[in-house]
C-alpha cells in the first residue's frame, strides 16, 4: 500500500467518534491512537459492514455485535451478521481476530455459538496478546502483546500506597471471583487491612451476594459500579496489592493497568500468569495456586513489603511499536489473490 492509497480497516467497535468514552475499553482507543497515518480506521455500522469499502475487517470481542438487549433487534443482528460473514468469505477480505479471551464471557446461545463458530471459521489471522498460543490452531497467529496504559493514565494524579490496603477491580463477572476474595479477607486477622472492590455487576445474584458478604466486614469498601480511570488510578495506587482473584485467567488488561500504575499484583497460577512474572518478575506478580485463602493474601502482602521502591520494566508493551505491527498483521492477512491462467489463443 502507498500513501495515496491507505489501508481501510473497519474495526468491530462503535462510536469511535466519541474521543475517551469512559465506557469504552481503552485498548481500542490505544489502538487507533497507535496505528501509522496510513491506515485509516473505519468504525462499525452494518452499512459500512454490507455495502461499504474496506480492506481488512479487525474483530474484538466480536459477540458484542449480536447482543442487543431487544429480541427482535438481536434476530435482525444474527440475519445481518451472516450476510456479513458470507461477504466477508465472498470478498475474501483479510480477517484479523484479537483473542483477548479464549471464549465470551457470557455464555452464548445456540444461535450465537453457530454464528461465531460461522465467522471465527473465515478469520485469516489470530492476534494473541500473550506469548502462550493454543497447541491446535489452523488459523496463522501472530504475537502483539498487550500494551500498557501508560498514555492513557498519564493525566490522571497518582497517590501514596497505603500500609495494609488491598483493591480489585473491573466489571465483575462469576469467573473473576470476588465473593472468593471477599471470603478469604474475612478469615484475615489483620485489623488494619482493608479491601476496596470497584466495578459494576450486572448479574443481580451475583450482587446480592457480594453485598452480604461485604456488610459482614467494616473493612470492606464495595463500590459496585462503573469506576472512571480517576477512580481507578486514585484507588489502585492508594493500594499495596491488586488482587485479582479469578478463577481462570487468559489475558489481563486489569493486570497491565496495575502494573502501569506500579503496584504488584496477585492471581492464579497458569501459563498465562507464569509468563507475566517471568516478564516482569516475582516482586511484580505473585501467584497462588488453588483456592484463595487469607494466608495467602498474608504472604503476599509480606512479600511486597519485602520489596519496595522502583517500577516494573514495561518497555516490551510500549504502544509506539505494537501499531506498526498491527499494521504489518493487517497486510498479512489478506488473502493472496491468484490470477487466472493466461490461455494462448488458438491458431
Amino acid at each position: 500500500m502507498t500513501a495515496r492509497t491507505p489501508l481501510r480497516v473497519l474495526l468491530s467497535v462503535r462510536g469511535l467518534e466519541t474521543k475517551h468514552d469512559p465506557t469504552r475499553n481503552p485498548y481500542i482507543d490505544l489502538l487507533v491512537q497507535s496505528l501509522p497515518s496510513d491506515v485509516e480506521v473505519v468504525q462499525f455500522g452494518w452499512r459500512e459492514a454490507l455495502v461499504g469499502r474496506f480492506d481488512v475487517f479487525h474483530s474484538h470481542w466480536p459477540e458484542a455485535l449480536v447482543r442487543s438487549r431487544s429480541r427482535r433487534v438481536r434476530a435482525l443482528e444474527h440475519v445481518l451478521f451472516a450476510l456479513f460473514v458470507c461477504r466477508l468469505r465472498l470478498a475474501r477480505k483479510g480477517v484479523v481476530h484479537t483473542a483477548h479471551n479464549d471464549r465470551p464471557h457470557e455464555a452464548a446461545g445456540r444461535v450465537e455459538a453457530a454464528l461465531l463458530r460461522f465467522y471465527q471459521a473465515s478469520v485469516t489471522l489470530v492476534v494473541d496478546i500473550n506469548g502462550v498460543r493454543p497447541t491446535r490452531s489452523s488459523t496463522p497467529r501472530v504475537l502483539i502483546p498487550h500494551g500498557d496504559y501508560a498514555p492513557w493514565l498519564a493525566s490522571h494524579p497518582r497517590a501514596r500506597a497505603e500500609r495494609g490496603r488491598l483493591c480489585t477491580f473491573g466489571m465483575i463477572r462469576p469467573y473473576k471471583n470476588v465473593p472468593g476474595l471477599l471470603r478469604a479477607f474475612h478469615d484475615l486477622a489483620d485489623p488494619s487491612a482493608t479491601l476496596s472492590v470497584l466495578g459494576g455487576v450486572a448479574d443481580p445474584a451475583l450482587r446480592d451476594e457480594i453485598e452480604q458478604l461485604g456488610a459482614r466486614d467494616d473493612r470492606v469498601e464495595l463500590h459496585l459500579r462503573f469506576a472512571t480511570d480517576r477512580e481507578l488510578v486514585d484507588q489502585i495506587t492508594r493500594s499495596e496489592l491488586v488482587v485479582l482473584p479469578y478463577r481462570h485467567m487468559k489475558n489481563t488488561g486489569a493486570g497491565i493497568y496495575a502494573l502501569t500504575l506500579g503496584r504488584p499484583l496477585l492471581v492464579p497460577r497458569t501459563d498465562e500468569t507464569l509468563a507475566m512474572r517471568e516478564e516482569f518478575g516475582a516482586r511484580w506478580v505473585h501467584v497462588f495456586d488453588g483456592d484463595l485463602t487469607a494466608e495467602t493474601l498474608a504472604g503476599a502482602v509480606q512479600h511486597v513489603r519485602a520489596a519496595t521502591g522502583g517500577a516494573p520494566d514495561l518497555s516490551g508493551r510500549d504502544w509506539s511499536r505494537h501499531g506498526a505491527d498491527y499494521r504489518r498483521a493487517y497486510l498479512a492477512s489478506r488473502p493472496v489473490r491468484r490470477s487466472r491462467p493466461v490461455t494462448a489463443p488458438r491458431a
